[in-house]
């Protein structure tokens, strides 16, 4: 028993749901918690106990939104889905703080960097083909893009809260 408490000490599942228990007393029991997920209590306390590896996505994306944590969400994608992890999705897995995601933004959108990268899109995309050079160009753009894509997803996730 002692073990078991604390795998669930640890796992991200039961961590939103009592961190959620604290302005919702509904979540302090397993029990209601999972009749207002509208799954067994012994399920939700499989997921979170890590004994269940593969949680439907019907039921994360319902732990996000009763728990009011939509990083679930993008926690599931990026390390639980299938999918997610074979493309390699890079998603917020934990709740952001608005302070870094905004620096971290702020230092990528500045007026001469994003003049520069649709600048060199354009040029890349004149002739309708991507050549060598074009190609190492294309994808630091994209990693450039991405860092300014995964704080857009941030900040919805700190929005949605």
């Amino acid at each position: 028993m002692g073990r078991k408490a604390t795998t669930a000490l640890e796992n991200v599942y039961f961590q939103c749901r009592k961190r959620a228990a604290k302005t919702d007393t509904r979540l302090n029991s397993r029990e209601r918690a999972a009749e207002l997920l509208n799954i067994s209590p012994s399920t939700l306390a499989d997921y979170e106990l890590g004994i269940t590896k593969q949680i439907p996505v019907e039921s994360v994306m319902a732990m996000a939104s009763l728990y009011k944590a939509p990083f679930l969400m993008t926690r599931f994608c990026s390390c639980e889905c299938p999918l997610g992890t074979a493309c390699k999705v890079d998603l917020p897995t934990c709740q952001p703080s608005i302070q870094p995601v905004v620096l971290q933004i702020a230092a990528y959108i500045k007026p001469d960097t994003i003049r520069q990268v649709r600048d060199d899109l354009i040029v890349i995309a004149s002739d309708g083909r991507v050549n060598d050079w074009e190609r190492d160009k294309l994808s630091d753009i994209v990693r450039s893009l991405e860092v300014i894509a995964r704080g857009a997803i941030s900040l919805k996730l700190i929005n949605a809260v």
